[in-house]
């Protein structure tokens, strides 16, 4: 466990997540956002390193024992975005046959196990967000349907957290005039809108985006094998805080805790391989905390910080 890099609004953390996760002050984060390295998928080069574990079981326990101490370091009303893939058996390598009981060619469902197995620890899970990607690799089988979506999960400790929808609504694209968005006459329930929408005075708020988010994923030449798309991190953290803190917020304001962008400000990474989620969570003025095993990942980390993108 090694302090890879400090300093006003940046953290890199060279260790195994749960132990890293240890040395941390309770309650000291404000939001979670990651993407862990995926069940069998591939071998980062690392002793200890998740994903390659004997069975699906191992892997869905250590994932479950390290968001206990996630819990711990999150302060009560953070909120953790999960970004998980899956895969199928086969009938060698790391998914095989009896690392998961199933048989060959079969979809194993890790995102859910793991999903289901916080919940039953005692996470909230508020939503199930399906990332689809336009540009997804296509599949040159003939029999199943290519894959073209990953699951991000939307947790919380409670049912209190802080959840800024404003920030992510989209606006309308449509080419229909306000009063032709308004309720056609006849029967309607008592709560029902009667005037154009949006009302007056709120035609910039947009809609809420709902739990399907088409983005492409984007290519990187940097040495982690597959980051998630800046613009997905992007949102996590925007809907994360209530609070505005702003990219024009200097390192001294937020090392001050300054309103919006106090200790409670700060997104943690436990698995920051490439440092996509560290990138958005500093562009958007929040302090930034990462973690990984890797030290090259987080040399590719701590670059893309320094540069912005």
């Amino acid at each position: 466990m090694t302090l890879y890099h400090q300093d006003e609004m940046l953290a890199l953390h060279q260790g195994d997540a749960s132990d890293v996760l240890r040395t941390l002050e309770a309650g000291s984060v404000g939001a979670v956002v990651t993407s862990p390295p995926y069940f069998g998928l591939r071998d980062y080069g690392m002793a200890g390193q998740l994903g390659q574990e004997a069975t699906v079981a191992e892997y869905v326990a250590r994932l479950v024992s390290t968001f206990a101490e996630v819990r711990r370091v999150l302060a009560d009303d953070g909120v953790v975005w999960l970004n998980l893939g899956d895969g199928y058996t086969s009938k060698s390598g790391p998914r095989r046959q009896g690392t998961t009981g199933l048989p060959p060619k079969n979809l194993i469902g890790v995102p859910w196990k793991v999903a289901f197995a916080l919940q039953a620890d005692g996470w909230w899970l508020r939503n199930a967000i399906v990332w689809t990607k336009p540009n997804a690799m296509p599949y040159s089988g003939t029999d199943r349907l290519s894959n073209v979506y990953e699951h991000v999960f939307f947790l919380a400790k409670s049912d209190r957290y802080a959840f800024n929808l404003d920030a992510v609504r989209e606006p309308y694209t449509g080419d229909r005039t306000p009063s032709r968005r308004a309720r056609k006459p006849g029967p309607k329930k008592a709560n029902s809108i009667t005037s154009a929408w949006p009302p007056p005075g709120h035609e910039d708020r947009g809609h809420n985006p709902g739990d399907v988010w088409a983005m492409p994923t984007q290519p990187f030449k940097g040495a982690h094998f597959a980051p998630m798309p800046l613009r997905l991190a992007a949102r996590c953290v925007a809907a994360s805080f209530t609070s505005d803190c702003g990219a024009h917020t200097t390192s001294a304001d937020a090392g001050r805790g300054a309103p919006g962008c106090g200790a409670h400000s700060t997104v943690l990474d436990p698995f920051c391989g490439s440092g996509t989620s560290l990138v958005a969570s500093l562009a958007a003025g929040r302090r930034a905390i990462g973690v990984d095993l890797n030290p090259e990942y987080l040399s590719v980390a701590l670059a893309r910080c320094r540069d912005g993108k």
